[in-house]
Order: C-alpha cells, then sequence, then structure tokens
C-alpha cells in the first residue's frame, strides 16, 4: 500500500514539475512585445490554409463606427505558400473588395529561416475595388502575432497606437463565445490589458 501511494505521489509531483517546465518555457518565449511569442505561433501562410474564415473582433485603439469593418467577413479564395487572394465581404450592402497578400517574413522571423523552410509571420496587403486581380494598389503590412490555427488569429496594424495597434480575428462559430483563454494570453503578451481590449461584434 504505502509503495503504491509512493509510486502515485511521484508520478503528482512530475506532473506537475512538468507542468511547470512547459509554463516557465512559454512564458520565456512570450514576456515582451518585442519577443512577442513562439514562432510555431506566427506562421502566415499557415493560418491563411487553416482559417479560411475570419471576423474582426476587437481592437486595441480607440475607434469610430465608421473606421471597421465589423460587419463584415474576410474569405479566403486562394492560399499559396507565397500569397493568399481574399475578400472583403459586407453583409450589409452585400458588396465585396477583393485583396492579395503578399507574404514576408520580418527579422524575429528570419531567424528561424533555412534554406528548405521559411516561415512567413508578414503580409502586404494590397486591395482592388472589384473583382479582379489586377492592379492591386494601396499596400499595408501585417504582422501575425498569434495564431492558434483554429478559432484565433491577432494581428499588428502598423498604422494604429504608435505602430502596436492590433486586431482580434476569429472565426464565425466563435463569435459568440469569444477569445479563449489561450488567445486572451497571447493578446496581452503581444498586445497589452485586455482593460484596453475594444470588443466590436
Amino acid at each position: 500500500m504505502k509503495t503504491a501511494v509512493k509510486t502515485i505521489s511521484f508520478a503528482a509531483i512530475s506532473i506537475i514539475i512538468a507542468f511547470g517546465d512547459y509554463s516557465e518555457s512559454l512564458l520565456n518565449t512570450t514576456e515582451t512585445s518585442e519577443t512577442l511569442i513562439d514562432i510555431k505561433f506566427r506562421n502566415m501562410a499557415k493560418a491563411c490554409k487553416k482559417l479560411t474564415s475570419l471576423r474582426l473582433y476587437g481592437v486595441n485603439y480607440n475607434y469610430s463606427e465608421s473606421q471597421l469593418d465589423s460587419e463584415a467577413i474576410y474569405k479566403n479564395i486562394n492560399v499559396t505558400s507565397t500569397e493568399v487572394v481574399y475578400e472583403k465581404y459586407y453583409f450589409k450592402n452585400k458588396t465585396s473588395i477583393w485583396f492579395i497578400g503578399t507574404f514576408f517574413s520580418t527579422s524575429e522571423s528570419s531567424k528561424y529561416n533555412t534554406s528548405i523552410n521559411t516561415i512567413y509571420d508578414g503580409v502586404s496587403v494590397q486591395k482592388k475595388g472589384k473583382n479582379s486581380r489586377a492592379n492591386y494598389k494601396h499596400g499595408t503590412n501585417y504582422t501575425l502575432l498569434y495564431s492558434d490555427y483554429r478559432s484565433c488569429s491577432i494581428l499588428r496594424v502598423p498604422y494604429k497606437r504608435s505602430e502596436q495597434g492590433c486586431h482580434v480575428l476569429l472565426t464565425p462559430i466563435s463569435m459568440r463565445k469569444g477569445m479563449w483563454t489561450m488567445c486572451k494570453e497571447m493578446y496581452e503578451r503581444a498586445c497589452g490589458n485586455m482593460s484596453d481590449f475594444k470588443q466590436v461584434f
């Protein structure tokens, strides 16, 4: 009986230690906005392939209703290893705008790239007013700060909050439930306190 108790206790201690090591490892790779989040959560091409439909859920800056497209859905039309073509569809007036995004690596992700594996954590987006893939214009660069590749993605928005703006995008089915625990934690690590978060949905 004593042997069994010792075995169970040892197993419990081992689990606690292992969980502590994992938590410490996660903290070390995500503790500041400079180191951001582990690179495995920042693969833009993978996020675009896994999350084919997204909606804007919230931001970390002040805004007016006319500035944000809370009544729009982003749908990926085609995703390759180097670019994404998607449309922003407006529910209210039933119109859409097409975009093309070219993936790129930031200086942070470039450190992990090899000759056989390139991780893109950024996308340079250009838009076209009608359903055409020619003559895109008005490019904007976005950086993927975090994605769970299931329901949540967090983007750095360069033209807001002194280059520290953030957009939280969720899948349509996740909009009602909101951000899950890990998504909130990664938002706080990369974008700031949840007290600054403004839900737009």
